[in-house]
């Protein structure tokens, strides 16, 4: 879903405009993706998010069978708390 496609599902209200929505939904993206860039989670109405890493591991090349190194990975995860 592009950003227009999600402003585009939000509902209107009466005087703001989709100019002041588009600002809104970057402002919202971008202090997200600040938030979570320093490592911090992110809890909102029953969600989290948050920045994990994944620890280097021994990895094996499926076809030739030869072992390699997987580095670290960094990957954000996104979770619906449950009651």
């Amino acid at each position: 879903m592009t950003k227009q496609e999600f402003i585009s599902k939000l509902p209107a209200y009466e005087g703001v405009t989709k100019v002041m929505l588009t600002d809104i939904v970057s402002t919202v993206f971008n202090t997200m993706d600040e938030v979570v860039s320093n490592g911090e989670t992110l809890c909102y109405e029953g969600r989290r998010v948050k920045l994990v890493t994944r620890k280097p591991r021994m990895g094996r090349n499926p076809r030739t069978g030869e072992s390699i190194q997987i580095p670290e990975r960094k990957y954000v995860t996104y979770r619906k708390q449950v009651a």
